[in-house]
């Protein structure tokens, strides 16, 4: 069979889009969670912009035949809060991944920027073109302001933004940007610039969500292993971000050509102090309403109690009901990160001692039962082992299961051949090593049910 390959649509190359790029990496490729002959990739629209990758993907052919699939947009959600009606197809919310305004405003503080509206006093704000997060700021700040116009508003292509402040075009101009690395960059060529305001301090955007992923419900419904996956892999590396890890660094740092790897880590340790990234991936209806009222206000929609009312309708429609792919994602990434208290290195000797236990108990089941017993229960454990490949747990946990329970499954034969004393003593030498090393494992493994995709309206 040949190799299915699915897209996640981007607008731009950015920086803080660092946690999807890693878990798409060569070296990571989502972490051996896609099914088999399955690619998934990542594509940058020509426009641009964030309204651009939303209408890519929800105004893209149904054809099912089709390869490469668009199956996701990594973008920001202000167009389905404002915008939905326009697509005769579902978006379906999965994950908030960026929040709290992740954009930085540089300049010379010169005008002391304390409040969003506070922007307006620049003649010019570098920012994106129409469609992007950031022209909405941009345009948002000076509403708040009482001004209509967006004359002020000078739009450039990303990641033109601080070349372009940096040219000195336009005297009393300040750039708003996302580019952590680059604020980081700029910042240490002691230029004189420096952040004027930093936006996840303003209130207007405490809570938004700027950037997530999203599909929509036809392709859920064909396609929800594949989305289970790429959401496991996008929460495990989000929890790599967080740790600041090594292997993440040296990736950004090659990824993005930086200067040095302290760069990288100085501008991780700013969008973390901005918590930028978020913690937990699932979106609270709280959390859409202040999403809703951004959008709101930078498309210049009225918010009034018939729009709160249509922004919990969207939350209840295109995000409550598919969280459950969320919690699975959360359980996939859990039993397969360290952080159930599994380094790797432990994992390896959990495996290692797995398999003698396997070895030794085998051995003893064939010398005291005979070879057919011992046989016949690793050929009961393989059926077993072969009809449960859909429990998505990662190829190292599935061999370490395995082997537990071939030693396990042993040492139950053996008690049943009424040979205590051998089975006993092999379960007390392994049994404190199973109960250290893999009891959160198997608990969450046992937990891991299937859950059924409901039919799309």
């Amino acid at each position: 069979m040949a190799t299915k390959t699915f897209t996640i649509l981007l607008m731009q190359d950015h920086f803080l889009y660092l946690p999807l790029y890693y878990a798409a990496s060569k070296k990571v490729n989502f972490f051996g969670f896609l099914p088999p002959k399955t690619a998934v990739r990542i594509v940058t629209v020509p426009e641009h912009t964030d309204e651009a990758v939303i209408r890519q993907l929800l105004s893209d052919s149904p054809d099912p035949a089709r390869d490469p699939v668009p199956l996701f947009a990594f973008c920001d959600p202000a167009r389905v809060c404002v915008g939905s009606h326009q697509y005769t197809v579902k978006p379906v919310i999965l994950a908030g991944c960026i929040r709290n305004g992740a954009f930085w405003v540089i300049n010379h503080s010169k005008n002391l920027t304390g409040s969003l509206s506070d922007l307006a006093r620049f003649d010019k704000i570098i920012a994106y073109h129409p469609g992007s997060t950031s022209y909405g700021i941009a345009k948002r700040a000076l509403n708040a302001a009482g001004i209509l116009s967006t004359a002020r508003i000078h739009c450039v292509h990303p990641p033109m933004e601080i070349p372009t402040l940096l040219l000195g075009a336009f005297e009393n101009s300040a750039a708003l940007t996302p580019d952590a690395l680059g604020v980081t960059a700029l910042l240490g060529r002691n230029l004189g610039h420096n952040i004027e305001f930093e936006l996840s301090q303003a209130a207007e955007f405490r809570g938004v969500v700027t950037t997530a992923l999203i599909t929509r419900l036809d392709r859920l419904g064909a396609h929800p292993d594949v989305i289970v996956a790429v959401l496991a892999a996008l929460q495990k590396a989000m929890f790599a971000v967080h740790a600041l890890s090594d292997e993440v660094v040296t990736y950004a740092s090659e990824r993005f050509n930086a200067n040095s790897v302290e760069d990288i880590r100085l501008a991780l340790e700013r969008a973390a102090a901005n918590q930028v990234y978020a913690s937990s991936l699932g979106i609270t209806e709280g959390e859409w309403q202040a999403t809703s009222v951004a959008a709101s206000d930078a498309h210049g929609v009225k918010w009034d109690a018939a729009a709160q009312v249509t922004a919990s309708d969207h939350y209840r429609n295109y995000i409550a009901p598919y969280r459950y792919l969320l919690q699975r994602a959360l359980r996939i990434a859990i039993v397969n990160s360290s952080i159930v208290g599994q380094p790797v290195r432990w994992r390896a000797s959990s495996v290692g001692l797995g398999m003698l236990l396997a070895i030794t108990c085998f051995v003893a089941l064939a010398r005291e039962c005979g070879i057919t017993v011992a046989l016949g229960t690793v050929a009961i454990l393989g059926a077993f082992a072969a009809a449960a490949t859909w429990l998505p747990i990662g190829r190292i946990a599935a061999v370490e299961v395995l082997h537990w329970l071939l030693g396990l499954a042993c040492v139950a034969v053996l008690f049943l051949w009424n040979d205590q004393v051998i089975a006993t003593t092999t379960a007390l030498a392994f049994g404190p090593t199973l109960l250290t090393a893999d009891i959160g494992l198997i608990a969450t493994i046992l937990a891991n049910k299937v859950t059924h995709v409901p039919n799309g309206e």
